[in-house]
């Protein structure tokens, strides 16, 4: 049986201890209990009498998610059942975004343990190129790293770009006239306009020595600009 059960702001903290108490995996006390109830209803999701995921709530605003598996983690197979009780709160949207994440990574991963040839939309997910996927705890990263750690970078970036290998960066020492990829944070500075100039795709942000730089820099796709 999977049910949410919930407890109001202001109810009693001894309450919750009572029923985290075989397995407090996130080491509650009375007093941080009681401060969280001071301000949010708590909801638990539970799978036949066990906890599973913990979500805090002010009104129509998430304020915190946490997982109950290893190290606190939201374990996959709940992710669907988290992202519907969120969908119920209008103020989600940081939350909802990570969940997505999660739900986007799980895919990917599935597939890569399965040894399922991988496309291009999930090489994209591996490498974050539209944007960095940020989860619950390190437990996104770490699928990241692992999926990564057993591919050929320089081939995967080749292949979702359509470029040349020698035309993809990995250090700001590596750019050259020809280099159309950079993977990493780029800082641009009036010295390396003319270095960066056929830098397409830029797998990170790019740092601005000044704003007067961002009409200058001419790449297609990044996570963003950010003034130094």
């Amino acid at each position: 049986m999977r049910e949410w059960i919930k407890y109001n702001k202001g109810s009693n903290p001894l309450k919750i201890l009572e029923l985290v108490k075989d397995n407090n995996v996130w080491n509650l006390n009375r007093e941080e209990i009681h401060q969280v109830l001071d301000k949010n209803d708590i909801l638990f999701f539970m799978v036949d009498g066990s906890i599973k995921l913990m979500i805090y709530v002010n009104g129509l605003k998430v304020n915190g998610v946490f997982g109950y598996g290893e190290k606190a983690k939201v374990e996959d197979i709940y992710l669907d059942d988290l992202k519907k009780e969120l969908s119920l709160f209008k103020d989600n949207k940081e939350y909802m975004e990570k969940v997505n994440n999660h739900i986007q990574v799980a895919e990917v991963y599935k597939k890569f343990n399965n040894d399922c040839e991988l496309n291009i939309d999930d090489l994209k997910v591996i490498y974050q190129v539209n944007k960095p996927l940020e989860g619950f705890t390190s437990a996104l990263e770490q699928k990241l790293d692992e999926m990564k750690s057993n591919r050929i970078k320089e081939k995967d970036i080749s292949e979702i770009f359509n470029v040349n290998e020698e035309k993809i960066a990995f250090d700001i020492d590596e750019v050259n006239e020809e280099t159309e990829v950079f993977v990493g944070n780029l800082s641009v500075d009036d010295y390396n306009l003319d270095l960066i100039s056929n830098i397409k795709y830029v797998i990170g942000y790019i740092y601005l020595d000044n704003k007067k730089l961002k009409t200058k820099v001419h790449v297609k796709s990044c996570w963003g600009y950010e003034c130094l």
